[in-house]
């Protein structure tokens, strides 16, 4: 047989366990049987964990709050029961994460919904001076991203003038000091959405929780 014939028939035998980004012949998880049993599904696997690697490089120091998003994700992804499921929850992944992606990561004929794509995250401050224990509970705001010469903090601020602190400048360092300014330049004019949690204490600005990763999203469109 041809050097070149054999390598298609090579290719096409191993079907989706050449595209999911596991082995597909020795999975034993109900989901990933899934996943391997349809081409589409498992193409949207390995598109997936490239998508997870660009994002990871471009949040730089902030890429371990990615960690524990996408495990919350794939906690959702295994209620599926069937492949339609299955499609559905990768594009909407895909979606989320598509700002952060190099444009090599990108298919030109990647279909994804119009769901908010993730633009920015922050990981906990380590130091507990600055961000001590306090209670807090899950908390997500709309609004403009911005600097607060005031605040002297980059906030969240509603419609109607009410604000949140996301990052105070005395926790402004490393990566954050210039990927924070960046963020509010190009996202002027839009609404962001944070995701965090927020301290219950009431102070005359609400903050978010410096303990806890705080994710920003902008609408697809």
């Amino acid at each position: 047989m041809p050097i070149a014939l054999l390598a298609l028939v090579l290719v096409l035998a191993g079907g989706p366990a050449a595209a999911a980004s596991f082995e597909c012949r020795r999975n034993e998880n109900r989901v990933e049987k899934l996943i391997c049993a349809d081409a589409v599904v498992s193409d949207l696997d390995e598109v997936l964990a490239r998508f997870y690697a660009g994002a990871t490089s471009a949040l730089r120091s902030n890429a371990e709050c990615i960690k524990p998003d996408q495990q919350a994700w794939l906690r959702r992804r295994d209620t599926c029961r069937d492949s339609a499921c299955l499609d559905r929850s990768y594009r909407e992944r895909l979606g989320e994460l598509m700002a952060l992606q190099p444009g090599i990561n990108v298919r030109r004929r990647l279909d994804v919904p119009d769901v908010p794509r993730l633009v920015g995250a922050l990981a906990p401050e380590p130091d507990r001076i600055m961000a001590p224990p306090v209670a807090s509970k899950p908390f997500t705001v709309d609004g403009q991203f911005l600097y607060d010469d005031r605040q002297g903090a980059f906030v969240i601020r509603q419609p109607s003038g009410k604000q949140y602190i996301v990052l105070l400048d005395i926790m402004r360092h490393g990566d954050n000091a210039t990927q924070m300014p960046v963020l509010e330049e190009t996202s002027k004019g839009v609404t962001l959405t944070a995701r965090g949690y927020l301290s219950s204490k009431q102070p005359a600005t609400p903050y978010f929780d410096r303990r806890h990763c705080i994710y920003l999203y902008r609408a697809a469109n």
